[in-house]
């Protein structure tokens, strides 16, 4: 890369000699290519390790050491904590707060 920068650096124009430090802010373009792309690289190489040591501990300390009849029971059990039952009300027997109940159901 360092070759190309320099390069990149003596570029005077086009059918023109390069000249020694012509256009400095051109490395700067290879300086932020190279951070940026340090950085997406590092952030992908760390997702990957976090993700394979959650993996890990799911199947070290969560629900790998259950058995059959016990994740089933705590399969049930998340349901039956995170199902609402639906509330039914009984209309009123009188035709005079019907009307008054059918608003508001």
């Amino acid at each position: 890369w360092p070759k190309v920068m320099y390069r990149a650096v003596d570029i005077q124009g086009l059918d023109k000699a390069p000249k020694r430090d012509s256009k400095p802010w051109n490395a700067a373009y290879f300086i932020a290519f190279i951070v940026v792309g340090n950085f997406l690289v590092n952030n992908l190489f760390v997702g990957v390790v976090i993700r394979s040591f959650t993996s890990m501990k799911e199947r070290l300390v969560g629900n790998a050491i259950l058995t059959e009849t016990q994740r089933i029971w705590l399969e049930v059990h998340n349901m039956l904590l995170f199902t609402r039952m639906k509330i039914y009300h009984q209309p009123p027997s009188s035709d005079s707060c019907f009307g008054h109940f059918r608003l508001q159901v």
